[in-house]
């Protein structure tokens, strides 16, 4: 030991996550050690465990390899700053898929969405698509012949009687609600507007 005093045990902490334990002597802006096999680099963190148990952090400014001559050891006198943990990793890329159905849709991310669709489709455009809907996608024979009957029934519904054929049709429609979403909102305001 070319240094008195290089008796604290500290730790690196590299911006990878590996860390490795060396003696030192630990200065406000300078650290000492003559482990010259130690991987610092410029950025990386140096840990002090203090007495009381909290732990002291400095970032390495400049890790400062010395060669050494005939009485002095080949060292590092690491310019340090006090500061925070070691760089961070860079982020891993993130993958977003969104899988987007129906008319007029859109995503919204951390935010609420206040915009109001109007929508040009006529009645009979819109009980069309929803039979061309059920018919290709309800598998079922007894089911998609009920569903039809229902949706047949709605469309000839008058003011009177819409909100009971409205009901009929998605108690029928209940096992294949992913199906009809899209045609929902259309659905509600003909409910709506013939009230």
């Amino acid at each position: 030991m070319f240094l008195p005093g290089m008796t604290e045990t500290v730790t690196l902490r590299k911006a990878t996550g590996e860390t490795c334990e060396f003696e030192a002597m630990v200065q406000p802006t300078k650290i000492f050690t003559e482990d010259s096999n130690l991987p610092v680099e410029q950025g990386d963190a140096v840990e002090r465990t203090l007495p009381n148990g909290t732990v002291e952090t400095y970032v390495v400014v400049e890790r400062g390899f010395r060669k050494g001559d005939y009485a002095i050891p080949d060292h590092y006198q690491m310019k340090v700053r006090k500061g925070g943990p070691a760089r961070a990793k860079p982020p891993q890329p993130t993958t977003h898929i969104y899988n987007l159905t129906g008319t007029q849709a859109r995503v919204n991310i951390q935010s609420d969405d206040r915009s109001i669709n109007i929508s040009s489709v006529t009645n009979e455009q819109l009980f069309t698509e929803i039979a061309s809907a059920i018919s290709e996608h309800v598998a079922n024979k007894g089911q998609r012949t009920e569903m039809l009957d229902r949706l047949d029934a709605l469309k000839q519904a008058d003011a009177k009687t819409i909100g009971e054929r409205y009901r009929e049709f998605i108690g029928t429609a209940a096992d294949h609600m992913t199906l009809l979403t899209p045609f929902l909102p259309a659905l509600t305001a003909l409910l709506v507007g013939m009230k």
